[in-house]
C-alpha cells in the first residue's frame, strides 16, 4: 500500500513539473501581449512603403514575438533577423518586448524575409492573423531557422510556430 502511495506521489510530481515546464518554456501561457500601437505607413514619391523599426516591432509582436524569452541556460535573448527588400533589421526580445534596430543580427536564432509591400499591407490589415497566414502560404513571408532546435525550444519559438503554419 505504501509503495502505491509513493508511486502516485511521484507520478503527480512529474505531471506537475512537466506541466510547469511546458507552460513556462514551450508555450508561455501566462505572458501578456505588450500594447504596441499600429504604426502609420508612409510612402515615398514612387509609391513604395517606407519601412521603419516600429513596423518591424509591430509585426514581430503580432506574430507572437512577445512570447519569446531568454534561454534559461545561457541567458541569451531571442534574436531575429528580419530582411525587408534586402535591408536587414535585428530584433531582440527583451522582457517580452521587441527591440528593433537597423543592421545585421550578430547571432540570430531565426530569420524572416518579407517585401516592404507585404509588410505594409500586413501593418494596415484589419484581419492580421489571417493575412499573415495567407502571406506565408503564398510565399510572401519566408521563415528561416538559423540555430539548433534545442535553442529554439528553450527560447520559446514553438509558440510562434502556429502563426506561420
Amino acid at each position: 500500500m505504501k509503495a502505491k502511495v509513493v508511486i502516485l506521489i511521484i507520478i503527480l510530481f512529474l505531471t506537475l513539473t512537466g506541466s510547469a515546464v511546458y507552460f513556462f518554456f514551450f508555450s508561455p501561457f501566462f505572458i501578456s501581449k505588450p500594447a504596441i500601437g499600429k504604426p502609420l505607413i508612409t510612402y515615398d514619391e514612387n509609391g513604395r512603403p517606407i519601412i521603419k523599426e516600429e513596423h518591424i516591432a509591430f509585426l514581430v509582436n503580432e506574430l507572437g514575438g512577445y512570447k519569446l524569452h531568454d534561454d534559461p541556460i545561457s541567458n541569451e535573448h531571442p534574436e531575429l533577423e528580419v530582411t525587408v527588400d534586402g535591408v536587414k533589421y535585428t530584433t531582440t526580445i527583451v522582457n517580452n518586448h521587441p527591440d528593433v534596430r537597423l543592421g545585421q543580427a550578430s547571432n540570430p536564432d531565426a530569420g524572416l524575409v518579407i517585401s516592404s509591400k507585404t509588410l505594409a499591407s500586413l501593418v494596415e490589415s484589419n484581419n492580421l492573423e489571417e493575412d499573415i497566414a495567407n502571406s506565408y502560404e503564398a510565399g510572401e513571408i519566408q521563415g528561416q531557422v538559423l540555430t539548433d532546435t534545442d535553442t529554439l525550444v528553450l527560447k520559446g519559438y514553438t509558440a510562434l510556430y502556429g502563426k506561420l503554419r
